[in-house]
């Protein structure tokens, strides 16, 4: 988490550069910062929590599958279920 100082504050930046044409009278430009700003501070929140909880997730699944092929018997292993059934018509 050592760049998230740096995301956080260019997105603070961002938004802050935006509160003028939010507080801004007409019809265009108020509604269009509204939605820069709401997808600067959505992907903030996409790639600070989403993205590490999705790979923590992964990676525990993975962790989890690698050991479990290792508990497996030798007989599993598909190089040792050729090599017992080589002998067998």
């Amino acid at each position: 988490m050592g760049c998230s100082r740096h995301i956080l504050s260019t997105t603070f930046t961002t938004v802050a550069g935006f509160s003028p044409l939010l507080l801004s009278g007409g019809p265009f430009w108020p509604p269009l910062a509204v939605v820069i700003a709401g997808g600067v501070g959505f992907s903030v929140i996409l790639s600070l929590l989403f993205t590490p909880a999705a790979y923590a997730l992964l990676y525990r699944k993975w962790r989890d599958h690698k050991k479990s092929e290792t508990d497996l018997p030798l007989t599993h292993l598909p190089h040792q279920r050729l090599a017992l059934n080589a002998g067998k018509p």
